[in-house]
């Protein structure tokens, strides 16, 4: 590290904290961490990040991986190929993320009978829509990074307010104490966190299981999620590409911001330890 000059020291020594903060860890083999920095470079994409961004930040994961781990965790040929794939479609600029409005989320969740292949996968995305917005959650925070299993059941509990999450880990909790997100109950019942929640949990046959797990106990993914959730932004008549995973956590810190949400408010809503809440606050087009 010594040999970098000192500003791309940096960068590199945060890249690679911001690497390790997604779940990535040392692996017997290098061929085993190639999931890990798919995962990354999605956790990336899903934030809007600018293929050059992500470059620099897969070429500082290499450096810093050889020198500690001895071998560079890369993704190879694989991650080149998500990359490409990217610009396909989306071009190599990239786009800045949209926030999600209550009045998408209430259309999104009303196509989930389009878009979904049954009523319980209908169900299934509705809620983790839901939640994933009036959470500001990270996608992260619910169906857990490569190799995890996401919320369980059992971290899930009804109490007077709503619902009462244990979210076990967070790239917000560098300490990894955990946190407590409580889901309140909503007006409009068709996007209710707490109602679509229980929904869920009666029609759930794994009881002791992940939250988000389809019929055959296979985890929903966050690659679903977008695949899902940009299906039902295009049918709309929006720039689905405008879209991501993080577009529900923007969109709750925006509607929070409109209502003059304070700045501890703010901080509690999505776990924030600084006022980093600022930039999620947008102004939305929908």
């Amino acid at each position: 590290m010594n040999s970098l000059a000192p500003s791309t020291r940096r960068a590199y020594a945060k890249a690679w904290e911001e690497f390790l903060g997604s779940g990535a860890r040392r692996r017997a083999r290098q061929e085993e961490v190639v999931e890990d920095v798919i995962q990354f470079i999605m956790d990336l994409i899903g934030k809007g990040q600018s293929r050059v961004t992500i470059s620099g930040k897969l070429s500082a994961i290499g450096f810093v991986g050889k020198l500690l781990w001895g071998y560079p965790p890369s993704a190879g040929e694989l991650g080149t190929r998500v990359l490409k794939g990217w610009d396909k479609s989306f071009g190599k600029r990239g786009l800045e993320r949209q926030p999600i409005s209550l009045t998408m989320l209430k259309g999104l969740i009303a196509m989930m009978g389009s878009l979904c292949y049954d009523e319980r996968a209908a169900i299934l995305f509705g809620t983790l829509m839901s939640w994933m917005f009036f959470g500001a959650f990270q996608v992260s925070e619910l169906l857990g990074r490569s190799g995890a299993t996401g919320i369980l059941w059992r971290e899930v509990r009804v109490v007077r307010k709503g619902l009462a999450l244990w979210v076990r880990q967070s790239k917000t909790d560098q300490k990894g104490a955990g946190a407590t997100v409580v889901l309140r109950r909503y007006p409009c019942k068709d996007i209710c966190p707490v109602r679509l929640g229980v929904i869920l949990r009666s029609g759930s046959e794994f009881s002791a299981g992940p939250v988000f797990c389809h019929a055959g106990g296979r985890k929903v993914t966050a690659a679903q999620l977008l695949a899902v959730l940009r299906k039902g932004i295009a049918g709309m008549g929006l720039e689905a590409e405008r879209f991501g995973t993080h577009s529900f956590r923007i969109g709750m810190a925006t509607e929070a911001g409109e209502k003059g949400w304070d700045r501890e408010e703010m901080m509690a809503l999505g776990r924030w330890r600084s006022d980093c809440f600022r930039r999620y606050v947008r102004e939305s087009d929908c």
